[in-house]
């Protein structure tokens, strides 16, 4: 009886020992698991610990209230040189911002690279940034579908749309092409914005090298939602004329606008966003002919001028955020250090 006594007490101590060991363990691993993680303020809108958003890299001290986006690092930084007292931020993702005055309001160039989901990223990053209303215009290159535009002409949509491939589709099993892509409603720019923005490209261009009545058709690929075949994939391309024949007024095929466009429809009253667009005909799809470099440069010179005299010039309805004040002074005080960075990322970047 003493012996089953004894072996039940040394099985209760294994039983202790194996709990303390598993317990060990197990805060050993949480240890090592807390080392490795820290918390989030708001896991919707990830920040680090300078409230800066996780792709744009950026938080109030970094951008305006007025933003010109482009799609290409050169483009963005010969913008931004029309700036004085330029910010720049580049992030881990490569979304470039340079935050500058311009006729003593602080306006925003960020390059987004390309497509729908690097706009979206900077729309609402930006969006979160920043408080009270905001204007965002998008200048990039676009393909022309209409003859009678030439390349290097500027194209002011009115309105634009979204097409968006159905990767579901194959079209060696499915019969119907029509299921092959998705084509959104049609919406608009801001109205105001717009009016603006084409006045100022037709007193600078002329009113004939300027269409600002038109639908821009943005696309989720470059290839097959714009109409371009390829031999190398048995997935369908779109007809160049399926947009056009719903919507006689399509004039363009390009990648970002209707994001921005249709955020600043969903935009809430407290955080309105004004949104419009220009694009540089560099190809006519129909001519099968592309603009000459010197072509583009001079349009993005000048165009830059336009877009930038439009977001300087655009009174929001709410009145001028009080973000404008509080900007030009933290982009004055910090005159030195970010011309030092202008000047490192024209060389560098």
């Amino acid at each position: 009886a003493e012996d089953g006594i004894r072996d039940v007490e040394r099985s209760r101590g294994l039983g202790d020992f194996y709990k303390r060991q598993y317990q060990r363990r197990v805060h050993g691993i949480q240890d090592m698991e807390a080392k490795r993680q820290q918390p989030v303020i708001d896991s919707e809108m990830p920040v680090d610990g300078e409230g800066r958003t996780m792709h744009l890299g950026v938080n109030k001290d970094d951008i305006a209230n007025r933003i010109l986006t482009v799609g290409d690092f050169g483009r963005c930084k010969k913008i931004a040189s029309k700036l004085t007292n330029v910010k720049t931020t580049l992030s881990k993702r490569n979304f470039l911002t340079m935050t500058g005055i311009y006729k003593d309001i602080p306006i925003s160039i960020v390059c987004v690279g390309m497509g729908m989901p690097n706009t979206d990223f900077m729309v609402r990053e930006a969006r979160h940034s920043v408080e009270g209303p905001m204007a965002m215009i998008r200048y990039g290159t676009c393909g022309v579908i209409e003859d009678t535009v030439p390349v290097g002409d500027i194209i002011v949509p009115k309105t634009t749309l979204l097409v968006q491939q159905n990767y579901d589709f194959d079209p060696v099993i499915d019969k119907d092409p029509s299921k092959a892509f998705f084509i959104s409603k049609p919406c608009p720019a801001d109205p105001k914005l717009h009016s603006l923005l084409a006045s100022n490209f037709e007193a600078t261009f002329g009113k004939t090298h300027i269409h600002s009545n038109g639908l821009d058709a943005t696309c989720d690929t470059f290839y097959t939602c714009q109409g371009r075949k390829q031999t190398n994939f048995k997935d369908a391309a779109i007809e160049i004329d399926s947009v056009k024949r719903l919507y006689p007024e399509h004039q363009i095929f390009e990648m970002e606008t209707y994001c921005i466009f249709k955020l600043a429809q969903f935009s809430v009253p407290e955080k309105k966003i004004y949104a419009s667009a220009a694009c540089i005909g560099l190809i006519n799809r129909r001519l099968k002919v592309i603009a000459t470099d010197a072509v583009v440069l001079e349009d993005e010179d000048k165009g830059g001028n336009c877009i930038l005299d439009t977001l300087a010039s655009f009174t929001f309805p709410e009145g001028e955020p009080a973000n404008t004040k509080r900007l030009i002074t933290l982009l004055k005080e910090q005159k030195p250090i970010a011309q030092t960075i202008l000047n490192l990322s024209l060389i560098h970047i």
